[in-house]
């Protein structure tokens, strides 16, 4: 007995669909996040977010500047229903030290307007006018090494090095 091929399409698609759900389930229960917890509501308390183990986790690759792991980590707290300021000023500082200042600007504006904590909305604030600083005299403009480009070192159809000629 042969099955269509629409039908075993159908099997492997749905298969794939339910690994996608157990995997969003289990980063669910990694940041301690039940699927209840997706509810609209009062923000959570810092201490209970700080508590979780995922953001332990994220703090650990944070301290070990491992940027991009740690802003996953801290989005997932996001997403799973663990947004508050210290959240979002994680998530700023991992995009500020990946070089993606316009992203971590709008987070950092987030802690300024959300957070009631004055600590952390002046060190958002002071964040946030260093990036605008840094965008604004930035020269690099993405034209690689003009270096061997304009050096003739030692030899005279230019090129870069200089140092002893042989030959």
């Amino acid at each position: 007995m042969k099955i269509p091929k629409s039908i075993a399409i159908l099997v492997v698609l749905s298969a794939l669909f339910l690994n996608i759900g157990v995997a969003a389930e289990a980063k669910l229960i990694k940041a301690g996040a039940s699927v209840s917890k997706f509810k609209k509501g009062p923000p959570p308390d810092r201490k209970k977010v700080m508590a979780t183990p995922l953001f332990k986790e994220a703090y650990g690759y944070f301290s070990k500047k491992n940027y991009a792991r740690a802003m996953d980590c801290f989005q997932t707290l996001d997403a799973t229903g663990y947004c508050c300021d210290t959240v979002h000023y994680y998530i700023a500082q991992c995009y500020q030290n990946t070089n993606q200042t316009v992203a971590a600007s709008m987070h950092y504006s987030w802690v300024m307007e959300k957070s009631k904590d004055p600590t952390l909305r002046r060190y958002a604030d002071y964040a946030n006018q260093c990036l605008a600083y840094y965008s604004g005299h930035r020269t690099y403009s993405g034209q690689g090494n003009n270096f061997a480009r304009n050096s003739s070192g030692g030899y005279p159809a230019g090129g870069g090095g200089g140092g002893v000629r042989f030959g």
